[in-house]
């Protein structure tokens, strides 16, 4: 990466670590002046529509042609090669993701791919939408693309919603519970019998704490964000094959989305009641299309192939899924060793914003190996720094201070010198993948006063801190880890000219999670945005976790009410308010300082056939692509592995 900003902070970035190591204060230090201009060197413009990435047939395979149909009615022809069974996956898992348990109830977030391998939610995206097929949408970074209109039935065949507190589920008939080889008594009991409204009924409730004598609260997903108010009603069956959900007036959306695209159906019945958890790798039974074969805790979970998956491949739908025999997930944080591991064919597949690939390591990669396939696109969770707002004392109270910190920090500098111009200004709150162009609002379509927000201008920021009082600037700590501090001491060197002091409080990356998540940091956290679930409004709803700022906001509120009440029948307007009312309002009040977001790549062998760089299909299924993509075994032999 072109760190035309860093490079002269590199001494201090020496001196200030062995400071921040002790977690204790930094001393004030004389800044030196930034390398960047005071003017923007560039017009602000709208960026260019994401390109899809297509894959070469290879010579002499044999194909098939694709007869497709968008949404809109267009017709779509593609021949493609003709997908073959057997072969393994291997990818790895992000730089800090390891595997813990595989409770869902208890479970830490990496933890969940797991589950993406084992089991079903009761809906799936339409992997023919996808790159793969029609090219509507590109599942490269943004679980919600298109929402509900990219799902398909999985464990719910249909669903249908008969009033605004009602949710009806058919659940699909023949689907069957894995027999799981290391729980034989287990495996005998069940005998893989077909899963149930009941089963669906139990898990759902479990999660929600609705099911009595399980977990005292959720720890992750919905059951843990949502407020009470937004928890389930009630959950029945109606009959062996039919769930109803009840919810409380104006929460249809989150309760939808979070029954059927994020809350994986996990049991059996019998088996969680005879252990009380499935916390343990050994007792993972799912409905899903791998079942987890062995685990080796902080190296690699195996998975292999589901014989008896009940789903149909899309494009292909005489074919059962999953093709491939095996999946492995390996936990390697070292980046040398997982870029060595992909260009040694040890890997299939790297990168993304999820997988720990740096651009500059995916370059080198692209260069020294040039037979690798890649895709580049915008990161779906740029980095942001968030203000507190919830206590008046703090100077940043006032909105005239938080606008001063985004002016007196350079945006187009940064873009051009730290990311060598590759990335945008703005993709913070809907990211510029092939469903979402029509949400996103580039900055040069915002109106004049949230456009001068990216431009560079520090005396009207010194202005403005002396109408709020502050003339003298002030001291702000900010919450990191260790690889976050390149960003911080970015703006450490811009605030100094305005008077502001930033103090870095580097903390381990689980003791930082604690703290933000429990809202007890000082004064600001440097985190990612929610970009890639916008209409979950996480970062401003008061009481989701990723809401570090502390925003409870009564115009963000009433959008966020409208747009709840929208989107499930009307998502069209759901994303023109996105679009035209929330996005220039939040802007507008700087409730955090941007960070421009890269470009941010995916690589993967030829081998790996039907493969575009896909990364969640559908909501929250990261790698869930494993079922739909196959190794062309042959390719991967005479390229020499």
């Amino acid at each position: 990466m072109k760190k035309g900003i860093v490079w002269l902070l590199l001494s201090c970035l020496m001196a200030l670590s062995l400071v921040l190591a002790s977690c204790a204060p930094a001393a004030p230090t004389t800044p030196t002046t930034p390398t960047t201009s005071t003017v923007p060197t560039a017009p602000i413009t709208t960026p260019a529509a994401p390109t899809t990435t297509e894959t070469a047939i290879t010579t002499g395979a044999e194909t098939v042609k694709l007869r497709l149909t968008k949404k809109d009615g267009t017709a779509v022809e593609k021949t493609v090669e003709k997908p073959k069974y057997g072969g393994t996956i291997n990818f790895p898992l992000n730089a800090a993701g390891r595997l813990q348990d595989f409770d869902n109830v208890y479970t830490n977030t990496p933890s969940l791919y797991a589950h993406m391998q084992t089991h079903d939610d009761l809906v799936k995206g339409n992997w023919a939408m996808g790159r793969a097929g029609t090219g509507e949408i590109a599942w490269t970074g943004a679980p919600g693309e298109k929402m509900y209109e990219s799902w398909r039935g999985a464990i719910a065949e249909s669903w249908e919603i008969p009033d605004e507190q009602t949710i009806i589920y058919h659940i699909r008939r023949g689907i069957r519970w894995q027999i799981n080889p290391h729980l034989p008594e287990a495996s005998a009991l069940l005998g893989g019998r077909e899963l149930t409204a009941d089963d669906v009924v139990f898990s759902i409730r479990r999660m929600y704490n609705m099911e009595p004598n399980y977990p005292s609260g959720p720890t992750y997903a919905w059951g843990a964000r949502m407020a009470p108010y937004e928890h389930p009603v009630s959950v029945k069956a109606l009959d062996k094959w039919t769930v109803e959900v009840k919810i409380q007036p104006g929460y249809m959306d989150s309760l939808l989305e979070a029954t059927a695209d994020f809350s994986f159906i996990q049991g059996p019945i019998e088996l969680i009641k005879k252990y009380g958890d499935v916390r343990d790798w050994r007792r993972t039974i799912g409905t899903g299309p791998f079942m987890l074969a062995d685990f080796v805790s902080g190296s690699v979970a195996t998975f292999v192939r589901n014989p008896n998956y009940w789903d149909k491949d899309p494009l292909h739908p005489q074919n059962q899924i999953p093709y491939v025999d095996t999946v492995k997930m390996f936990m390697i944080p070292d980046r040398s060793t997982r870029m060595s591991a992909l260009r040694t064919g040890k890997l299939d597949v790297l990168g993304g914003d999820r997988w720990g690939l740096e651009k500059d390591d995916a370059k080198i990669l692209i260069k020294t190996e040039p037979r690798l396939l890649y895709d580049k696109r915008i990161h779906s969770q740029p980095n942001w720094i968030t203000l507190r707002i919830d206590k008046p004392e703090l100077p940043w109270y006032d909105k005239r201070v938080r606008q001063a910190l985004q002016l007196a920090f350079d945006n187009q500098a940064v873009l051009r010198d730290y990311y060598g111009g590759e990335g945008v200004l703005l993709a913070h709150y809907s990211n510029l993948v092939e469903g979402w162009m029509d949400m996103y609002t580039p900055v040069d379509k915002l109106p004049e006063s949230s456009r001068e927000l990216f431009e560079y201008h520090p005396d009207k920021a010194k202005k403005l801190l002396a109408e709020a009082g502050y003339p003298n600037g002030f001291t702000i700590e900010v919450l990191a880890i260790a690889s976050e501090v390149d960003y911080l001491l970015i703006f450490k060197e811009y605030w100094a000219k305005i008077g502001v002091n930033l103090v870095v409080d580097v903390r381990e990356s689980t003791v930082k999670t604690s703290i933000s998540n429990g809202k007890t940091h000082k004064h600001a956290v440097i985190s990612s945005s929610s970009a890639f679930i916008p209409f979950a409004f996480q970062v401003f709803n008061i009481t989701d976790t990723p809401n570090t700022a502390m925003v409870d906001d009564p115009v963000i509120n009433d959008i966020r009410k409208r747009i709840k009440g929208s989107y499930v029948r009307n998502e069209p307007e759901a994303r023109r308010i996105m679009r035209e009312e929330l996005v220039p309002y939040v802007i507008d009040q700087s409730f955090q300082i941007y960070f421009p977001a890269p470009e941010d790549y995916a690589l993967w062998w030829p081998w790996l056939k039907a493969y575009h760089g896909e990364f969640s299909i559908a909501y929250t299924n990261y790698w869930s692509w494993t079922q739909y993509v196959w190794v062309d075994q042959a390719l991967k032999k005479s390229i020499g592995f």
